[in-house]
């Protein structure tokens, strides 16, 4: 357009008029621009993410228990629960769960191989008679999940105890008092026998250890009345949290008691602060949650005022629920802060506050004012503002549901996000800067209040001794429409039974504890509808103890990696051939053979990668598979092979944190228990899960004889080491080197006087190795040490293919030797070479559980012995219909109690429920049916 017949003014005005436009449009596109390419980032970071955890998807365990505590001798019943984390439906990547009974020395003791149906599964585990008292932890994991390392597995730690006549029970009282020498403490104990009888005139040794050392020592001997008073005193700068209570009496040196030990003096309480959204930034608005933790590391109530240098008073705080709660403030540039806070002994104690940033960003998220919204305040200090960049996350359960760029308008961003978008659990909001740099994170959670609603109707109000009990079960989701739905049920007696000791359930483990690093008290309280308080106290444990791990650059990188370890989808085999230049071998014919319930013969060719597989193989509880490679000629060929193997997941080093024995302070529930199973073990009652008849039993006061004869052919007493094929069945292709070098102990190799290696065991030379009678030194050629030749001999044969092994000594002359005895399955005599194009691949058997004991009684016959039963009854497998009902049925003991009716289950699409109920059993129940209304 021409302006040459404008006025000069005009002219003027429209040529300014003219450059504002073009600079409003520059601006305005490259806005645009701007905001375009920050949109297309944004949603090229959540594709990016959400493919990687699309190969990386994870997987929860939940395991429901019959009760919370168990005795040697006691069966453990459990229900498993493998469900996907985006989902929390039934996991397709896994259809074998792993087992393992894990002790305080980090021993596996007990494994087991579940097989795991529709997401679905349940086990038992007998815990011997002769096992050690003490903590265990029985954790459970799939293949799949070793991806993801031991903190995603299922972990349940106990205190089994095994009372016996010779067991103390001790009830411990003390006082502690600050003096300049050290902590005073006055001990008041009191010692009783099984039967409730003071241990009267026994000399006992009463030591204070920290960790291991010795710090206070105290000889005494028990009253009368069985009572043990003392004053010790803890040297300065004694680490608390590391104390326990030595008992050892002097009479019977075998006979201790070691317990933790907190003097509770309240003034080693550790007050933590943690800032919303990971920052304390000075002249901007912050929440900062506290946790408060005593000496015994759980939370402490507590509450006190925030004070600046200059000691004036800014905020006050108190817990709302187990020591946590939280505070506003807002910090000055370059002023420090500290909580003071009042003891329980009067005094006062300080504690610092993190040093506010003078840079920074504040994330604040508000999950509970908004039924409908979460609230996101984001606040910046003035340096940052004109920065562009930001993008907000929010992620939870393997997957990224909401991602935005946004930049700071007057130094805040703030939004509604709607909570529908979420599904329940936590969900983590998280604030990128510029080159997806994390900057803040914080958790909330969003309760969907979907869970399933179950109802019990038993048939009657009060049932008669060893009565036939019947239990109705109606269920129904949040509208109130019926659910299938798949269920565990326990019923267990409350005269022996304490279920309040019951750590977690279905829901608020995979909801919440699963997500959480470190201990959660009570997690259960969060999830009681009757609780106001609940939400907040929620809010407050994810604002202290809710920061999740989430490598984002580990996320990022392009391609995605390969999973370590394979997912176990179904029952196959799968390997690698590899001809003599290391190359693939493609398409070679190879053969599956197995002779387990008949031959079964199966063919197929390896890929181009030279991979092969046999899939969809039938399950059973002991197998081996013969996989033999043949060449295009049909001849059989010399290739590598490289099969996929299970390996168990390392034993995680031991909680440093002691339980409490059960002879403690032990509470009439508990100890009720332990003697009814004590005697039922004595009594050799048929235990749950047995069927037939035991035997009386038969005092044998013979040596036992070893499984296998020895060098010789002599008989052998006293084995060091007497295994059978069940024992070494459950380490599948470990090699018996492995499995000797990991479980025998002092088995290992080393010199002699100066000379070569041996193998030794418990400090004995190993003379020699028999093979199916076999022995192998003939077949040393003094190439190398005979330790080197006999680990060969003793590395190419499976655990899993010895029958019997067995170690023993004897003196020969004045010299001791030991001898190692190995029957094989196959009784082939050693194997010098592994035969070329062959494997024999034994996977670990799967284990087919046990029918939980269910009596069978007339109520008008007396039982002719007790029924000491703890758990009455035990149904892992109780499915709704379509109208949401399903019936179980049991019979009462013959003794008046209550019982508790716990059932968990899910309906596989995400949803869970949790029912306790009581049911009442007397003498004079009458006909116990209910009355019409």
């Amino acid at each position: 357009m021409s302006t040459s017949g404008l006025p000069l003014m005009l002219r003027a005005r429209f040529k300014k008029t003219a450059v504002f436009l073009l600079i409003f449009m520059l601006l305005t596109g490259a806005a645009r621009a701007q905001s375009a390419d920050d949109t297309a980032s944004v949603k090229s970071l959540m594709t990016t993410l959400n493919s990687y955890n699309s190969k990386f998807t994870s997987e929860k365990i939940y395991l429901h228990f019959d009760k919370p505590y168990y005795s040697a001798g006691d069966t453990i019943w459990f229900k498993a629960y493998l469900l996907n984390a985006a989902n929390r439906k039934a996991s397709a990547f896994s259809n074998k769960m792993y087992i393992d009974l894990v002790n305080d020395s980090s021993q596996v003791l007990q494994s087991l191989v579940i097989p795991i149906t529709v997401g679905l599964g349940y086990g038992d585990i007998k815990l011997p008679e002769k096992m050690h008292q003490g903590a265990y932890t029985l954790r459970a994991y799939t293949n799949w999940q070793q991806n993801f390392g031991a903190a995603s597995f299922f972990q349940q730690r106990f205190y089994i105890g095994k009372p016996d006549n010779n067991s103390w029970l001790l009830s411990e009282q003390h006082q502690a008092v600050n003096t300049p020498a050290g902590k005073q403490i006055k001990l008041a104990m009191q010692l009783k026998n099984m039967r409730g009888l003071a241990v009267v005139n026994e000399p006992v040794t009463v030591r204070i250890l920290e960790g291991r050392r010795g710090i206070a020592k105290s000889d005494l001997q028990t009253t009368v009345d069985g009572r043990l008073n003392t004053d010790l005193t803890l040297p300065p700068n004694t680490n608390i949290r590391k104390l326990s209570l030595l008992l050892i009496s002097k009479q019977d040196k075998n006979k201790t008691l070691r317990l933790p030990f907190y003097p509770n003096t309240g003034t080693d309480m550790d007050l933590q602060f943690m800032p919303e959204g990971g920052s304390l930034v000075a002249g901007l608005y912050n929440k900062i949650g506290f946790k408060a933790i005593g000496e015994d590391g759980l939370g402490v109530e507590v509450s006190g005022v925030i004070v600046n240098g200059k000691n004036e008073e800014v905020a006050t705080f108190a817990s709302l629920h187990k020591g946590m709660g939280n505070f506003v403030m807002s910090p000055q540039p370059g002023e420090t802060y500290k909580a003071k806070v009042k003891l329980p002994d009067g005094s006062e104690k300080s504690y610092l506050l993190p040093v506010p940033q003078t840079l920074g960003i504040s994330l604040r998220a508000d999950a509970i004012s908004d039924k409908d919204n979460i609230r996101i305040y984001i606040t910046t200090t003035p340096d940052l503002a004109n920065q562009h960049g930001y993008t907000l996350l929010a992620r939870g359960r393997d997957t990224v549901y909401f991602g935005t760029a946004f930049n700071f308008t007057d130094g805040y961003y703030n939004t509604l996000v709607s909570k529908s978008w979420f599904p329940g659990g936590i969900i983590n909001f998280m604030v990128l800067g510029a080159g997806n740099k994390p900057l803040n994170s914080r958790s909330v959670f969003v309760n969907r209040h979907d869970d399933l609603h179950i109802t019990t109707a038993p048939s009657k109000t009060v049932y008669a001794f060893n009565d036939s009990v019947a239990v109705n079960l109606n269920v129904t989701d949040s509208k109130l429409d019926p659910v299938m739905a798949n269920f565990s049920v326990t019923v267990t007696d409350d005269a022996q039974v304490n279920n309040s000791h019951r750590l977690t359930h279905i829901n608020s483990h995979l909801l919440l504890a699963s997500e959480l690093k470190g201990n959660i008290e009570d997690a259960d309280w969060y999830f009681d509808i009757t609780r106001p308080d609940a939400p907040k106290a929620l809010d407050n444990l994810l604002l202290t103890q809710g920061w999740q791990g989430f490598n984002l650059s580990k996320a990022l990188i392009t391609p995605v990696p390969q999973p370590a370890f394979w997912a176990e989808a179904d029952n196959s085999v799968t390997g690698r051939l590899t001809n003599f230049f290391n190359k693939p071998a493609v398409n070679y014919p190879v053969t599956l053979m197995s002779k387990r319930n008949g031959l079964m013969v199966v063919d197929t060719l390896t890929n181009t990668e030279g991979r092969f597989t046999f899939k969809n193989l039938p399950f059973t509880d002991t197998i081996a598979y013969f996989i033999k490679v043949h060449n295009k000629r049909d001849k059989e060929a010399a290739v590598g092979f490289e099969v996929q193997e299970f390996k168990p997941a390392s034993p995680t080093p031991p909680d440093s944190t002691l339980l409490m024995p059960w002879n403690v302070n032990t509470d009439a529930t508990l100890l009720q228990y332990l003697k009814n199973t004590q005697k039922r073990v004595e009594d050799s009652q048929l235990p749950p899960g047995v069927n037939g008849k035991l035997l009386n039993q038969v005092n044998i006061k013979a040596n036992k004889k070893a499984s296998l004869p020895g060098f010789g052919g002599e008989e052998v007493y006293f084995a060091d080491v007497d295994v059978d094929e069940k024992e070494m069945g459950n380490h599948g292709n470990m090699s018996l080197l492995e499995y000797m070098e990991k479980y025998v102990p002092g088995f290992h190799s080393g010199p002699y006087k100066g000379y070569a290696d041996f193998l030794w065991v418990k400090g004995i030379i190993t003379a020699n190795i028999i093979i199916d009678n076999m022995p192998v030194t003939p077949y040393w050629e003094r190439m190398g040490t005979l330790a080197d030749f006999m680990k060969r001999m003793l590395d190419n044969i499976p655990a899993a293919a010895v029958k019997n092994l067995v170690v023993y000594h004897k003196c020969l002359g004045k010299v001791w030797i030991s001898y190692i005895v190995v029957k094989t399955r196959t009784g082939n005599g050693p194997i010098l070479k592994p035969t070329p194009g062959t494997y024999v691949y034994r996977p670990l058997p799967l284990y087919l559980p046990r029918d939980f004991y269910r009596p069978r009684y007339d109520v008008k016959v007396k039982a002719p012995q007790p029924d000491l039963r703890s758990t009455i009854h035990w149904q892992p497998n109780v499915v709704t219909d379509a109208s949401g009902n399903a019936t179980f049925s049991f019979y009462a003991a013959g003794k008046p109690s209550t019982y508790s009716v716990v059932i968990e289950g899910t309906d596989m699409q995400g949803h869970f429920g949790v029912s306790t109920s009581k049911i009442t059993i007397a003498q004079n129940a009458g006909d116990g049916k209910k009355q019409a209304p």
